[in-house]
């Protein structure tokens, strides 16, 4: 800095060592030191604050602006003064301009002249220079500075950008004004007007060239508390200007803090923020302190511009030349402190906090720039489900029967964004056409509602439908006029709490389904429908039966009045993993069967063996009656069932537990399920247990049992999580013995006896009759007369070879007759000559002795299999046995020797030891009272 000349502020350089004079020379030429503070005091230690101001100003200094490149002993400074003129100090007053010769690179000097007002400098005229641009001034061929060229225009706008900003005393307060044109290098006045007369601020002018934004910036500082006015004008233009306030304090004065997290929030919901006020001269926290709150967005506009938005549930605003602002007021607590929230729907907000307003003429809540204020981070209020996916699907093509017991089926499934079904969900669902605010698309069609007994009544022009566990819902549409359209339109309402608002908003998720058209009902083929009673559905449990049902339908898919099934062939194909059961015949799984059933018992009933999970796909051919009673040959659509066995978990299940391990866990009258890797468990007071063992020690610590909730995610992740103790329910992993049903009774071996007719008398050879057929007398009777007999021992005979009966006959003592009937013993008829006919008593049937069968019952499955060894019943006297079946928690032993009713069950062993269960490996409590006695159905 030798080569400059300058007013310098610090006033102890002396001080200094000489080394060290040059550096704070050049602090001082950048007023990179404080020129409100005169003395450097160069021997004192330099503070973290004092060396983070001269970082800080450093960095703001343009270097170019103020004489770089100097290398002339004798000039002073190369400074621009507008896009034509340039300004060369000398040191020396100037005698002989014409001996000095200066040029510019990349520009033409025109002229050099003295300035009349001051014999030091020369001007010079140039071409018109570029704005931002660096330009070096040579004389006499010799670099003596440089500058930045000064954009010719000269804007006829200028705003602050930043009217209102707080500053802390001793640091930098940055301001910003826009002259309205994209260009660099405009030169920018900022005159700061500061209350020199209250505070020890200083009234400064900085002059900032614009960037290619045209946008000029600075910063300054002041070091007492006050309020300095700034005025900014193009330095070319001082008439184009705008004023902004820089409130100054020890501390930020006004400051605004998130409370609630997150700048996008949904709609209806609150968004809070605190503020917070401290006193500008001492920083300390200030009570009482009464401020407006308004929105950005809702100051100095129009009506039709204003933010669907509240503070505190006051709609603010301050309207173009508006006399009667509206504000929120919020005032501070004795830390200080005040709290406000903003809300609103499909817009953003912005809220601005500001001083009462003590101007005569202008009520305390009218906002201007030259109040205290703070701005608070925007908050966008939206739909925050419009990353929701509607999935609309009609059933059937494009054309429905009219009339409400027809109409037109749809579906309707919703996804959140990554895809996973949205359970629970409300859907709102009307008609395209009267919501699209075009007069020439009308309809008359309604919903209909599908009553229980499948009969069909018409609703409104709008309902609500609620998503089921798969993220599905369904609705019906119909019209009542001939060639009638419509076409629906569903969304999910997120603007109000209950969901059902029923009106549409912008934002919110929507889907818009095909149209349908109505016309009169005619035929158009077959379908092939599944009933669970009345209620047609595709899901059924294990123990239920599905009822197919094929019918000739209209193009709605109702059955068409005045026809009938003829024959009907049911081709079924077991797609499930167990067994299922169809007129008798069991089908495995991967296997079909083909039945054809006619017009007296056309239905088609499928069932599950033992109530197994399991599923069909059914195929109907057929033939049917017409409404023009002519033969209909048709092919139906495939008809599916899906069964669930009662005792499966679903995937999100509650009940009791019964028994766990580390492995397993089962729900009461419920399978096992297998708890993975990676299995999450919490407690009751919501806190994750970590670990199955202490899960483990939690379920059995609730002396009434305990409810849980199981949950499998679409990742097969899985969460165990205690919902609360049960009423009298199950202790965890004490099962117990419930019940011993004698299911079969003990009967012993029985001996055949036979029906017999002994001694009949046949010595006057009469006609003999044997279970209808007659033996005749014939003296000449030979072997091949098979119904004629020539003495006793012929007759005798020929009534046992008969194979049209089965009883056999002797001749005995005296030439008398012995009939005796078939190993059964049935009874027979006989008659012989004119004596009557005469039916024998029955004889008794052989019998196999059996053995007596009871089926034990307990709380959960126990470590039993068919064919195992047992022995059960009293204390000392129980018997032995062998497992026949095993069903869940049911198990069916056959004894030895038969229990009495009554009987106490006081032993169960299996294999020898005492009967354990599956789950948690613990011996079943066959003592707790009442202890299970022997019953029978």
């Amino acid at each position: 800095m030798k080569a400059q000349e300058f007013k310098k502020d610090v006033t102890d350089l002396g001080k200094a060592k000489a080394e060290a004079r040059p550096a704070i020379d050049v602090l001082d030429f950048f007023d990179i030191t404080n020129p409100a503070a005169p003395e450097f005091n160069p021997k004192s230690t330099t503070t973290r604050g004092q060396f983070a101001s001269f970082l800080y100003k450093t960095t703001k200094v343009d270097f170019d602006e103020v004489g770089g490149g100097i290398v002339a002993p004798g000039v002073a400074s190369v400074k621009g003064i507008n896009a034509t003129t340039v300004e060369v100090t000398m040191k020396d007053k100037v005698s002989n301009i014409d001996s000095l010769k200066f040029t510019i690179d990349g520009l033409t000097v025109s002229n050099a002249a003295v300035k009349q007002t001051d014999d030091k400098t020369i001007v010079l005229t140039t071409a018109t220079q570029k704005g931002g641009e660096k330009y070096t001034v040579k004389l006499d061929g010799k670099e003596i500075g440089s500058f930045t060229g000064i954009e010719a225009v000269v804007p006829t706008t200028l705003k602050i950008t930043n009217a209102s900003v707080q500053g802390k005393t001793g640091q930098q307060a940055i301001l910003s004004a826009d002259t309205g044109v994209k260009k660099a290098g405009i030169p920018v006045t900022f005159n700061v007007k500061a209350d020199t007369l209250n505070t020890t601020n200083k009234d400064q002018v900085f002059e900032v060239m614009t960037n290619e934004d045209g946008i000029a910036t600075f910063s300054y500082t002041q070091y007492s508390a006050g309020k300095d006015e700034v005025t900014a004008y193009p330095t070319g233009a001082p008439t184009v200007r705008d004023q902004g306030f820089v409130f100054w304090g020890v501390d930020t004065i006004l400051n605004i803090e998130d409370v609630t997290v997150g700048n996008t929030i949904a709609n209806g919901a609150n968004k809070t923020y605190k503020i917070t006020y401290k006193d500008a001269k001492t920083g300390k926290v200030e009570a009482n302190k009464t401020f407006n709150v308004s929105l950005a967005e809702n100051i100095n506009v129009t009506s039709d511009k204003l933010s669907n938005a509240t503070v505190n549930g006051v709609k603010v605003s301050q309207l173009v030349n508006d006399k009667a602002p509206k504000t929120a007021t919020v005032t501070t607590d004795s830390k200080g402190e005040a709290t406000f929230t903003v809300s609103g729907t499909n817009t953003t907000a912005t809220p601005v906090v500001f001083g009462l307003n003590p101007s005569n003429g202008k009520t305390a809540a009218t906002y201007e720039s030259n109040l205290l204020q703070a701005k608070a981070s925007t908050v966008t209020f939206s739909a925050q489900q419009a990353e929701y996916a509607i999935e609309l699907t009609r059933d059937g093509g494009d054309i429905a029967a009219k009339d409400v017991s027809n109409g037109r089926k749809y579906n309707v499934v919703v996804k959140n964004k990554e895809g996973n079904i949205a359970k629970n969900e409300i859907i709102n669902v009307a008609f395209n056409e009267d919501l699209d605010r075009v007069i020439s698309t009308n309809t008359q069609a309604y919903f209909i509602k599908v009553n229980d007994d499948k009969t069909q009544t018409k609703l409104g022009k709008q309902v609500s439908v609620k998503t089921d566990s798969e993220g599905k819902a369904s609705f019906v549409i119909g019209s009542d006029v001939e060639n009638d359209y419509a076409t629906p339109i569903a969304w999910i309402d997120v603007n109000t709490p209950n969901a059902v608002e029923g009106r549409l908003d912008q934002g919110e998720p929507l889907t818009i389904g095909s149209i349908s058209y109505f016309k009169d009902a005619y035929l158009d083929g077959a379908a092939l429908k599944v009933y669970k009673g009345n209620k047609e559905t595709s899901s059924f449990q294990g123990n239920e039966t599905a009822t197919f049902k094929a019918s000739l339908v209209n193009q709605s898919n109702k059955t068409m009045p005045n026809t009938s099934i003829k024959t009907v062939s049911y081709t079924i194909f077991n797609t499930g993993a167990n067994n299922v059961i169809v007129d008798g015949q069991t089908i495995s799984p991967n296997r079909s069967f083909t039945v054809t059933h006619g017009a007296a018992n056309a239905d088609l009933d499928v069932k599950t063996v033992d109530g197994m999970s399991s599923s069909v796909r059914v195929l109907a051919t057929g033939t049917a009656i017409d409404t023009d009673g002519k033969d209909y040959a048709f092919t139906a659509k495939e008809a599916t069932a899906t069964f669930t066995s009662v005792t499966s978990v679903v995937k999100e299940y509650t009940g009791a537990v019964g028994a766990v391990n580390k492995k397993t866990i089962q729900f009461v009258d419920k399978d096992a399920i297998t708890i993975k890797d990676g299995a999450k468990f919490f407690g009751g007071n919501g806190s994750e247990i970590i670990g199955i063992d202490a899960f483990i020690t939690e379920l059995e610590s609730y002396n009434n049992g305990v409810i849980v909730t199981y949950l499998e995610d679409a990742d097969g992740k899985q969460t165990f999580k205690v919902v609360r103790e049960d009423t009298n329910g199950q202790l965890v992993n004490a099962a117990k013995l419930t019940e011993a049903e004698i299911t079969r009774a003990k009967t012993d071996s029985v001996v055949v006896t036979k029906a017999t007719a002994n001694a009949l008398v046949i010595s006057s050879n009469p006609d003999v009759i044997v279970e209808g057929v007659t033996y005749a007398y014939d003296a000449n009777a030979t072997d091949a007369d098979l119904k004629l007999y020539k003495n006793a021992a012929d007759l005798a005979e020929k009534i046992t070879n008969d194979e049209s009966h089965d009883v056999t006959a002797k001749i005995g003592g005296a030439g008398n007759l012995n009939l005796t009937g078939d190993a059964e013993g049935e009874n027979f008829t006989y008659k012989i000559g004119a004596a009557s006919a005469v039916t024998t008593a029955n004889g008794v049937k052989a019998s196999q002795a059996v053995k007596q069968q009871i089926t034990f019952t307990f709380t959960e499955a126990v470590k039993a299999n068919i064919d195992d060894s047992v022995n059960v019943g009293p204390t000392g006297a129980a018997v032995a046995g062998t497992v026949t079946d095993v069903a869940g928690t049911n198990v069916v032993v056959t004894l030895e020797t038969a229990l009495n009713l009554g009987s106490e069950i006081n032993v169960f062993d299996v294999k020898g030891t005492a009967v354990k269960t599956k789950v948690s490996e613990k011996n079943v409590d066959l003592t707790k009272t009442p202890v299970i006695k022997v019953t029978s159905k």
